[in-house]
């Protein structure tokens, strides 16, 4: 059965990440906040958040740059992408800007690991499901409504 079939439900997995992003913007303004940073600081922390949680855009594409086959390498190749560049915006932000290590490092890995999760989670059961409902397809049986 082709894959058009039984498709991923790409708005449940938009959701999901933006709500992750909104609670990793949240967890890293919490934690830098404690730590008693300026302004410039907690900036480059929300910003640099907002920008990893963009990234999750890139999945929700759909065809023909992200195919329903493909949607889980998508997410995974973007889940590489964004821990090279947290550890690059940790690298720009300490040693080449000069703000404080210990809220930056903290910010931000209390920022992207709600959206890391959460990627990883909603594309495992997305996928999951979409498979379910194409084996139900090819047995005959009547997928089961979806409300998402």
């Amino acid at each position: 059965m082709p894959l058009a079939s039984a498709p991923l439900q790409r708005r449940t997995f938009a959701i999901a990440t933006g709500i992750a992003t909104v609670v990793g913007v949240a967890i890293a303004a919490a934690i830098a906040s404690k730590a008693g940073v300026d302004s410039t600081t907690m900036g480059a922390i929300i910003t640099s958040i907002l920008a990893f949680g963009a990234l999750c855009i890139v999945p929700i594409m759909g065809p023909p740059l992200v195919t329903d086959d493909r949607f889980g390498m998508a997410v995974f190749a973007i889940s590489g992408v964004r821990t090279m560049l947290v550890l690059a915006a940790m690298m720009v932000l300490t040693e080449v800007i000069g703000l404080p290590k210990q809220p930056v490092v903290h910010g931000l890995l209390g920022g992207v690991l709600p959206i890391m999760f959460t990627e990883a989670f909603a594309a495992a059961w997305l996928i999951n499901r979409r498979d379910a409902a194409m084996h139900s397809i090819k047995a005959g049986a009547t997928p089961a409504p979806r409300s998402a």
